[in-house]
């Protein structure tokens, strides 16, 4: 289910995904070659190799610590999440095959064949392929990694159950997936675009449990909800594009977000260089009326539409809105289109951002927040200098 501005994610599990298949017979019990399961390297080798031919199981010497395993199974999550197929793992003490190995068993579909495993891969590689095909030339990491958040937003609907939901291949190929599979399609294709990033999962402000992603770009990393950027409409089943998760802190991604334990890796964000709002001018460290307006005035000369402000903090938007509403400095403002009628007023609450919509009559009735019209002349105030 997800809610206006933010989203209740499916109840993630380390250690099953539900995936669907719908064919004939299992995939081979054909056996990985055996490595040691008490060399990192080795066991990794060992449950990658069973898994690029689309084994059930892989086979190691020795009995892998536990922590050590789900560890490795968690990289191989990170770095082939075209391997859709791959969610939960466990292990036995032992094989009957070689007494002194051990069994490890991979929590995928069993009435799947290997041939239509590699069939799907193939189809959602061809279809990240054709996404990465759309991005100009001469983009930077920034412009790639916003290019690919804006495109999974717009070709994605939220479902909180359905086949392949959960991973890569729901969100980029049936175009409708929950947290995790806009996470992994996110994580798909900043590894083929070769920029750093990774999963991470933990709650959301709900308390709900819920996955979104990191990235690097120049020499920082970045927080990015590629989810909660896919809003509702309120009272409507359209979705919306929005960027306030856009490439964040930790200051402010930490303010909705929190990381669970035993995660493979917790970066530092400690710069919002990257971030959407501050690449376009658009964020204000504190506020300040005049810095607000400049900014607006500048968003309705380009014709933007909606107009976007970030601003530090809850306080810094309630005194937005006072001054801008309140006192009705925005109706002041002359880059206004002539035939405005009226706008809606919405906001992120954490992290702060003031989104405008701007309608005329004959627009739908598609706006997110309580509609404001344009009030009459004489209920205006006589300074016109906003």
């Amino acid at each position: 289910m997800k809610k206006k501005q933010a989203v209740i994610c499916a109840l993630l599990s380390a250690a099953a995904y539900l995936l669907c298949g719908c064919a004939e017979s299992a995939v081979p019990e054909e056996s990985a070659a055996l490595f040691s399961g008490r060399d990192r390297n080795e066991l990794y080798q060992a449950i990658f190799g069973a898994l690029t031919k689309f084994q059930d199981h892989a086979e190691v010497y020795g009995d892998p610590d536990s922590a050590m395993l789900t560890e490795v199974c968690q990289q191989i999550q990170q770095d082939h999440p075209e391997m859709y197929w791959f969610g939960g793992w466990y292990s036995t003490a032992s094989s009957s095959t070689h007494p002194d190995s051990t069994y490890i068993a991979f929590d995928i579909p069993n009435d799947a064949t290997a041939q239509q495993f590699s069939d799907m891969q193939k189809e959602l590689l061809d279809a990240s392929d054709a996404i990465r095909a759309e991005i100009p030339a001469d983009a930077n990491d920034y412009e790639k990694a916003l290019f690919v958040h804006d495109y999974l937003i717009e070709h994605t609907n939220y479902a909180d159950e359905g086949p392949e939901a959960g991973n890569a291949y729901g969100c980029i190929v049936n175009h409708a997936a929950y947290c995790e599979g806009y996470s992994r399609a996110f994580l798909l294709l900043m590894n083929q675009l070769g920029i750093p990033a990774g999963l991470t999962s933990g709650t959301g402000e709900n308390g709900g449990n819920h996955m979104w992603n990191y990235l690097k770009l120049g020499e920082n990393y970045y927080w990015t909800d590629v989810t909660w950027d896919d809003t509702l409409i309120d009272g409507s089943d359209t979705e919306q594009l929005n960027h306030y998760y856009c490439f964040l802190n930790d200051d402010l991604m930490l303010r909705s977000h929190t990381i669970g334990k035993n995660q493979l890796f917790i970066p530092t964000c400690s710069s919002m260089e990257m971030n959407y709002f501050v690449q376009n001018g658009w964020y204000l460290e504190s506020y300040d009326c005049d810095a607000a307006c400049a900014i607006i005035k500048e968003q309705l000369k380009n014709d933007k539409n909606p107009i976007e402000l970030m601003l530090d903090s809850k306080e810094s938007y309630d005194a937005a809105t006072r001054d801008l509403f309140d006192d009705n400095r925005f109706w002041l403002m002359p880059e206004l289109p002539f035939d405005l009628d009226y706008c809606t007023l919405s906001c992120c609450a954490v992290p702060s951002v003031l989104r405008i919509d701007l309608y005329h009559k004959d627009d739908p009735d598609a706006g997110e927040g309580e509609a404001i019209e344009m009030p009459e002349a004489e209920s205006l105030p006589d300074d016109e200098t906003a």
